[in-house]
């Protein structure tokens, strides 16, 4: 997206349609097939053969994986099942506020998808969450939605974990402040 914006700024708005297909239809076809590969592999492994402490370590991934294509009655119903389990994990608990989030923003509850946005950065640090950073999928949605100012709390929030890539931080706090959408890249699964 950043190179969409500076082709913009060297080469002006004459081609804008030709960008806009290209950035919003081309990669939406293979992240179909990803977002489908990812729902298909969650809902494999959440199948009862270990017992329901293996299924309650693969709930966050059906839950969110759900969500993101969509299965809003199944990714409530499976981040429910994980928040009853009342888990401790900061994975677990940053994917089921991920997904509840989703679930709320589809329904139109804006307030709801913010504060489980935000409950999501407060999720306890884990050593996934320390290396890779938090996933951004409801972030880029509440973005979408013009929540900025609730995005930008997030950043911060993640800070206290994500010390290792806080220059990701940095650059997307600027583009966030810039009106850029952010290049979530990987914080995206």
């Amino acid at each position: 997206m950043k190179a969409f914006f500076r082709y913009l700024l060297i080469f002006g708005a004459a081609n804008i349609v030709l960008w806009l297909v290209m950035f919003q239809i081309v990669p939406r076809v293979s992240e179909d097939k990803g977002d489908q590969r990812r729902y298909d592999e969650a809902m494999s492994n959440l199948q009862p053969a270990g017992g329901r402490q293996a299924r309650l370590r693969e709930l966050g991934d059906a839950a969110l994986q759900s969500a993101r294509m969509g299965k809003l009655e199944q990714a409530e119903k499976l981040g429910q099942e994980l928040e009853a389990s009342s888990p401790t994990n900061g994975d677990d608990i940053e994917k089921l506020h991920t997904a509840l989030g989703l679930v709320a923003l589809k329904r139109g509850d804006i307030a709801t998808a913010k504060e489980r946005l935000l409950a999501s950065g407060r999720a306890p640090e884990t050593p996934v969450r320390s290396s890779f950073g938090p996933t951004m999928v409801l972030a880029k949605a509440l973005l979408e939605a013009g929540e900025k100012d609730t995005v930008l709390q997030h950043f911060g929030l993640c800070r206290t974990f994500w010390s290792f890539r806080a220059n990701k931080l940095d650059e997307w706090t600027r583009d966030v402040k810039l009106g850029i959408p952010p290049d979530f890249a990987m914080n995206l699964k």
